[in-house]
């Protein structure tokens, strides 16, 4: 019986085989699948996989040019083009093999970079005077016979290494989920948690009110065995984030806790030094930053301390000096990439930023305090996820709110077995990497809808979960929401006249953030957004027919043109980017960028502020009473329903108004008092809105590599 050897098989065999002979270059021997590389005196070096990458590449193509965007395309096929990922690639291997004057790997402005070396194939492990054939490429021209052979076998070497290490990179490690534990389960909100030092216990926020009501926010530490519960430190000024400071000349062994608290609108870095019993010793104020408010958590290296802070509607990575007071703007958002979470990373002089692209996909990328430059990590996906990174862990923990991801030092990205019907929020990784721990929400809510006469108010959903996001059809006699009752956000909708309702969008990859559905004046179709990209579906039909309009990006605001065309927002910084969607055509059509609402209305476009509303031309068409300020508005057929309230702390005082597009004027239609709700509709009869209810508690996993 003939066996035949297929062509992959083959081509594996000549990979492994590539491998296992090695290579040297000079003086050094090359051991692409290990990443190892072996210095003359007997150092071993281990180089990072996309830089050995990078090397191979050079070495395919030695003697000859290539330029930074193939390079860049060879070994980060997947990712957006950035120069700053391969320099930083030829500068580490400029040091490992002390090439200062930069003979070895030469650079040709504009044009790319040159690797000139002997390179042989040997198997052996000191490769200092290699026994085999000797190639020097680069050099003065050898004429020799089957040199143009020997190159190519080179080429091939190389060529199968570098399909080898891709191979053995998307092995990633693999982890087991085990032993849940909850480490509070009481009615007052507790949330984020990080580990003491030695791994044994958390330290978390709980949000809590005395007799008085007076609210504190106070720092609990308990073991993971629930031998120990002990209050740490309370404040009157709300705390989100704290971090632990590392030891230095000043402080050698104590424990020191930096908290971000946050009173009005400053937000005020303190530090906590504390016993090795973990009692309250000292507290110091370090420095205030007022009109600020800290949205992610944050870390800090020596008395530097790196956090994310949210300034006039934008979020800014800040570099302060705890001991100086010093202040500096690292990154601001713009229309390329905006920020919203940031960790630690492998490196001491560089920041991991994660924070959305221009397609609004999350990215994960690096920013050099020293010189910086910003290199790409890892494009995931529409998202939102939180982020922490470990060096005992191996790489980054991530979480889109529902599961857990691991993220290895070869940017491979491996999913978490683990059922969660609860949101998974803040997730922190132990000192050993081996333990986590999560803030775990739970949110309650319904629907209701008050009249705007008679001030009655009826419940229209009665969901055990979360139901949300409420939209009243043209004749109002259909409601369109969003809820999670399935376990995941789907749009349903429910006929006020039987009360049947039925579900329209299944989500069935699961998104996790699903628009506010926008009714056709019609009834006929919904609109809305699943991370950020258009959803359209068409209910005429008894199985409604869903559209998904990927290449829009943005929120859906207004149906135009009888049902033809929508109005797309789209989140951007410094300003969102307002244009049209033909349906039929799937043209967009750019109308302006501004960070206030915008309405269109046949020829007429109208933007929402503070206090007025104005048109294209900046003139002003309905100015509010100086008591009150434009709280929310809902765009319909004939105008525009505005929800005003006095500031803080009237704001109990709500009144409806109408701005109707034919008369350019407006009119009250109601004073009403409702409580902080999530209000989400107006019509002429009613008003729409949700309760909202959430318990957070800490939770503890157990990691084991397998």
């Amino acid at each position: 019986m003939e066996v035949f050897e297929t062509a992959d098989v083959r081509d594996k065999n000549t990979a492994e085989a590539a491998l296992l002979a090695r290579f040297s270059l000079n003086e050094y021997l090359i051991s692409p699948a290990s990443g190892e590389v072996l210095l003359p005196d007997g150092t071993v070096l281990t180089l990072e996989p996309k830089v050995m990458q990078v090397l191979l590449v050079l070495t395919e193509t030695a003697g000859n040019v290539i330029s930074a965007e193939q390079l860049f395309a060879r070994v980060w096929p997947k990712s957006i083009y950035s120069p700053v990922s391969v320099r930083r690639s030829i500068n580490q291997l400029r040091k490992v093999f002390n090439d200062t004057n930069k003979v070895l790997i030469s650079t040709h402005p504009k044009r790319g970079y040159a690797l000139h070396a002997a390179i042989a194939l040997t198997n052996g492990k000191q490769p200092a005077a290699p026994t085999g054939t000797v190639l020097s490429i680069g050099a003065a021209p050898q004429r020799r016979a089957g040199r143009r052979n020997y190159i190519a076998a080179i080429a091939m070497v190389v060529v199968c290494a570098l399909v080898l290490l891709h191979n053995v990179q998307q092995a990633a490690v693999k982890w087991q989920v085990s032993e849940l534990q909850p480490v509070t389960a009481t009615a007052a909100q507790e949330s984020f948690s990080i580990f003491t030092p030695d791994s044994q216990a958390v330290i978390y926020v709980k949000q809590t009110a005395d007799a008085q009501h007076m609210q504190y926010s106070e720092l609990w530490l308990t073991s993971l065995d629930r031998t120990q519960n002990q209050l740490l430190y309370r404040s009157n000024s709300r705390i989100d984030f704290f971090a632990w400071l590392p030891t230095s000349a000043d402080h050698p062994a104590s424990l020191r806790l930096l908290v971000a608290s946050q009173q009005a609108d400053t937000v005020r870095f303190v530090s906590l030094t504390l016993s090795d019993d973990y009692q309250l010793q000292a507290r110091s104020e370090h420095f205030a930053l007022p009109d600020t408010e800290v949205v992610s958590p944050f870390f800090s290296v020596g008395t530097r301390v790196f956090f994310l802070a949210q300034q006039q509607g934008n979020q800014k990575l800040y570099q302060a000096n705890l001991a100086s007071g010093q202040l500096d703007l690292l990154l601001s958002p713009n229309h390329q990439f905006s920020p919203y979470r940031i960790a630690a990373s492998a490196d001491e002089d560089a920041i991991t930023v994660l924070g959305f692209d221009q397609q609004q996909r999350s990215q994960i990328k690096l920013l050099s305090t020293t010189t910086a430059e910003i290199s790409d990590v890892k494009t995931l996906d529409a998202n939102w996820y939180f982020i922490a990174y470990n060096k005992a862990f191996g790489g980054y923990l991530l979480s889109d709110g529902k599961g857990l991801f691991a993220l290895d030092e070869q940017q491979q990205l491996t999913k978490l077995h683990f059922e969660n019907y609860a949101f998974l929020h803040y997730p922190a990784l132990s000192p050993t990497g081996r333990q986590l721990s999560y803030t775990q929400a739970k949110i309650n809510g319904n629907i209701f809808s008050l009249d705007l006469t008679g001030q009655q108010i009826s419940q229209l959903s009665h969901s055990t979960m979360h139901d949300w996001q409420g939209s009243f059809s043209a004749d109002n006699r259909q409601l369109a929401y969003v809820s999670n009752k399935h376990g995941h956000s789907q749009v349903f909708v429910l006929d006020l006249a039987t009360n049947t309702e039925r579900l329209v969008y299944d989500n069935q990859d699961q998104q996790l953030a699903l628009s506010q559905p926008v009714w056709s004046a019609d009834t006929m179709q919904l609109a809305f957004a699943r991370n950020q990209r258009l959803v359209i579906v068409d209910l005429a039909a008894a199985t409604p027919q869903v559209q998904h309009f990927d290449q829009v990006i943005g929120v859906p605001t207004q149906w135009l043109d009888g049902g033809d065309s929508l109005l797309i927002r789209q989140a951007s910084q410094p300003l969102s980017r307002w244009f049209t969607f033909a349906v039929a055509s799937a043209k967009q059509q750019h109308i302006t960028a501004s960070n206030w609402p915008q309405v269109l209305h046949e020829n007429q476009r109208f933007e929402i502020g503070l206090q007025q509303i104005q048109d294209a031309d900046t003139n002003p068409v309905f100015v509010t009473d100086k008591q009150y300020r434009i709280a929310q508005h809902f765009a319909k057929n004939d105008g525009i329903y505005l929800l005003l309230r006095q500031p803080a702390p009237a704001q109990d005082n709500t009144e409806v108004w109408f701005f109707a597009y034919a008369s350019q004027s407006a009119e009250k239609i109601s004073a009403i008092r409702v409580p902080d709700q999530d209000i989400s509709d107006i019509s002429q009869q009613q008003l729409l809105y949700s309760s909202f209810s959430v318990e957070k508690d800490i939770h503890t996993l157990k990691l084991t590599k397998l």
